[in-house]
């Protein structure tokens, strides 16, 4: 957020300095980015009245115009302007002062006549924004006024970072209340403005949504008139704050909402037909908006519609039906109020983040609608005229939650803190934050206020005390504990033999955040229930993770920015995902995921062709990993489906029948839309079902010689491999050893649908060496299996290798 310091100081203004300001606001916990001071170097130049204006006497090409600039000062300025009347304030540069450009005024003679002076433009005050014409200022401005404090001139433009905890600091009022804390000096109130209806005109309001939105404010304002502009002093302070719309009426409505960090909405009340309803969209329909844009909306959006059109996406886009232009001849304002603990919270703004849908994701005052109504309401009518009608509302009390109070105790506080401070600095500083506190025998009962939406618990409060007190007045203390060596069991051992696996085949680890971008896990996972956060960080970490793969398609696309061709990724750590049966109704599991992108050697060698990492690759990967504790041999790799990966390319893998993870190539389409190139492939696998205690058998190696015999035999192309191969191995566990596919084909002679499969069995017996008989009877049930359960056709006699 962007503002000039001049305005926040007309809220509030401490005997301090710019630099020591910002300070103040960093440590209040508002990080200050930057400080820019106005690049001005006027100086001298002044507001004077017209006194006279005579033509000149030797020229009728000039104009000599008597200028008064203080008590009993008065100047002659000889000028080629005529369009000067008197009466007039306008800005003149006496001898002396210095214009833009560091060029100083200077007498000059004119046909025989001094001029003392001359009338400036915006040129002459560097002020290139606005038109090269003689700056006409109202009548009431006081004449002597040095313009740089009449334009603000000698002003800074400071930049903030706001955390989302703090959305009450999105406007003016809500830095000058922290000022005014930090400063011990009353906190800033409004200007209370009670606007007389002269006209009646109302429009009723339904709320189809309470819960989501339970207080609306508007009004009707009629017969204004456009042809006027805002004021210099505001349109200053707007272009210092990054907005520039060249709508007096836009201007006014973001005046307001900067002011007091309030968005508010305008339409053309001639455009609205019937009621104002606030509801939830029936389907998803491209709608067309300003600008003439159109936008795509989902079901269920949060919409701001009359009977028969919608006028507004979720309070933040305006459609093409309402719009206000400077043909508009009367004006609604309105001011909605969402619940930001919603379900639906996300639903509210569409379109790209801004200054208004930070203010409705993470909350507004309700206590400021009617005011900053009624402030809107004066600003129009000041400036653009105009009738005002009644104020409008609709309040659902059943669903506006209103702050609880809070129990504080001493003891809390002591052992949080750590330190002691005094009852009475506790009840100073809540005083000065704008809390109602009570004190009881064994606590403060305290009640927040309406502006302060993220103070919920005790502790809450804790962290408010030692922010306005200072951390720096903490003492420091030496930290003494016990320390304890970590005794590793065999699971974690087992982790640690993963992870160097991993990494000796060219993986990284790296460590992500459990706090995920709610939009790219809902591209991912699109029918599975997220927990999102009530306060979060940022909007894009404001869902618990239900899978390690947003962490790594995020780092996997960073690296691709900064132009890395060959990425391989992994990670272990907790998800998140909702379940009733636990205690606090989520379920934690650790999961180990990986990603992998570019070519198998990571370089491409001058004495062979690189290959690219494909799904085997990973597939082999996955099977080693699980090989190193035994847990292979219960493993299968089916075919699987999963929105966010390749439909031909996607494995489900199982643990005993048991689903315990996924692999595959990322979708294309989701990889268009993460802005990803190259084949994307990834792998993630509960590991809370792999890792366990396992007491190893030892066994003696046979003294007896392997047999091997290969079949071959035709099958239906839909019959997975693996099941053939579980199929064979299961017949006899004692003495087939191995079973494995070493042709794989295809062709009209077999038939369309059909493929051929030479399958190699290795057979071996710890006691003595197996008979052809013995190999053959075995041979013979497992064929006689097959042919049962996949109706297999032998292809040809079997034969032996020894």
């Amino acid at each position: 957020m962007e503002f000039s310091e001049k305005w926040l100081r007309e809220w509030i203004n401490p005997e301090v300095n710019s630099r020591a300001l910002c300070d103040q606001m960093t440590k209040s916990g508002l990080e200050v980015e930057s400080i820019r001071k106005i690049s001005n170097v006027c100086k001298g130049i002044l507001i004077g009245e017209v006194i006279s204006c005579i033509i000149h006497p030797n020229s009728s090409e000039w104009n000599i115009i008597t200028v008064e600039i203080g008590i009993s000062n008065k100047i002659n300025v000889i000028s080629n302007i005529f369009d000067i009347d008197r009466g007039m304030k306008i800005v003149i540069a006496p001898v002396g002062s210095i214009v833009f450009n560091n060029i100083i005024i200077k007498e000059i003679n004119i046909e025989g006549r001094i001029s003392q002076g001359v009338l400036c433009s915006f040129f002459e005050l560097g002020m290139f924004e606005y038109e090269d014409n003689i700056i006409i200022l109202p009548s009431n401005v006081p004449i002597g006024t040095d313009i740089k404090e009449y334009f603000l001139l000698n002003d800074n433009v400071i930049k903030i970072a706001i955390t989302p905890n703090r959305f009450d600091c999105l406007g003016i009022i809500g830095i000058a209340r922290e000022l005014a804390v930090q400063n011990n000096m009353k906190l800033p109130s409004l200007v209370s403005y009670r606007m007389k209806s002269v006209i009646n005109d109302t429009l009723p309001i339904i709320l189809k949504v309470p819960d989501i939105c339970p207080r609306y404010f508007c009004r009707i304002i009629k017969n204004i008139a456009q042809d006027v502009k805002i004021p210099i002093r505001m349109k200053e302070k707007l272009r210092r704050s990054n907005v520039n719309t060249n709508n007096v009426i836009l201007d006014i409505i973001h005046y307001v909402s900067l002011e007091l960090g309030l968005p508010l909405h305008v339409f053309d009340a001639d455009c609205i037909s019937g009621n104002i309803i606030v509801r939830m969209s029936n389907e998803n329909k491209e709608i067309a908006v300003v600008n003439g844009n159109f936008i795509n909306i989902s079901k269920n959006t949060l919409l701001i519609s009359d009977n028969d059109n919608i006028l507004s996406i979720g309070g933040n886009v305006n459609t093409d039906v309402a719009v206000v232009t400077k043909k508009t001849k009367n004006l609604f304002i309105g001011s909605v109020f969402f619940n930001v603990s919603s379900k639906h919270k996300r639903d509210i703004h569409y379109g790209e983040k801004n200054y208004i849908t930070n203010c409705y994701e993470y909350g507004i005052d309700p206590d400021l609608q009617e005011c900053a109504i009624e402030y809107c309401s004066y600003l129009l009518t000041d400036i653009i005229g105009g009738s005002i009608g009644p104020l409008i509302y609709k309040i659902d009390k059943n669903n506006f939650v209103k702050t609880k109070n809070i129990k504080l105790y001493r003891n809390t506080v002591n052992q949080v803190l750590g330190f002691f401070i005094p009852d009475k600095t506790i009840l100073n500083i809540l005083t000065n934050l704008g809390f109602q506190v009570v004190k009881n025998f064994k606590y403060w009962e305290i009640k927040p206020p309406s502006w302060r939406f993220d103070v919920n618990i005790e502790e809450d409060v804790i962290g408010e005390l030692i922010r306005i007190y200072g951390y720096d007045k903490i003492t420091t203390m030496p930290y003494y504990g016990d320390m304890q060596v970590n005794i590793y069991g065999s699971t974690d051992n087992f982790l640690k033999r993963v992870k160097n696996l991993l990494i000796d085949k060219g993986f990284y680890e790296i460590i992500t955040y459990s706090f995920v971008d709610p939009d790219i896990q809902n591209l991912l996972f699109p029918n599975k229930k997220k927990l999102l956060l009530s306060n979060p960080i940022s909007q894009d970490m404001s869902s618990m993770r239900i899978s390690l793969w947003p962490g790594l398609l995020a780092t996997l696309s960073y690296n691709q920015c900064r132009q890395a061709e060959h990425v391989c990724l992994f990670e272990t750590g907790l998800c998140f995902t909702e379940d009733k049966n636990q205690d606090i109704g989520v379920k934690q599991d650790i999961y180990l995921a990986g990603i992998a992108q570019g070519y198998i050697y990571g370089n491409k060698f001058w004495d062979h062709t690189d290959k690219k990492i494909d799904f085997y690759d990973i597939k082999g990967i996955l099977e080693s990993i699980l090989e190193i504790n035994g847990t292979l041999k219960n493993v299968n790799f089916k075919k699987g489906y999963l929105s966010c990966l390749h439909p031909g390319k996607t494995a489900a893998i199982y643990y005993f029948e048991k689903l315990i993870g996924y692999m595959g190539v990322l979708h294309p389409n989701v990889e268009k839309k993460l802005k990803l190139n190259s084949e994307i492939i990834l792998f993630e696998i509960l590991w809370n079902d792999i890792v366990h205690e396992k007491l190893l058998k030892i066994k003696n190696i046979s003294y007896f010689p392997k047999s091997k015999r290969d079949i071959s035999i035709i099958v239906s192309d839909d019959i997975p491999v693996g099941d053939i191969i579980n199929l064979c191995k299961n017949t006899d566990l004692d003495r087939i050893k191995e079973v494995y596919v070493f042709d794989v084909y295809y062709g009209n002679n077999i038939g369309i649908g059909k493929k051929s499969l030479g399958i190699r069995f290795i057979f071996e017996d710890v006691l003595k060496t197996l008979e052809d008989y013995d190999i053959d009877l075995i041979i013979s049930r497992c064929i006689s299996k097959l042919k049962k359960i996949f109706k297999i056709v032998m292809r040809d006699l079997t034969y032996g290798i020894n």
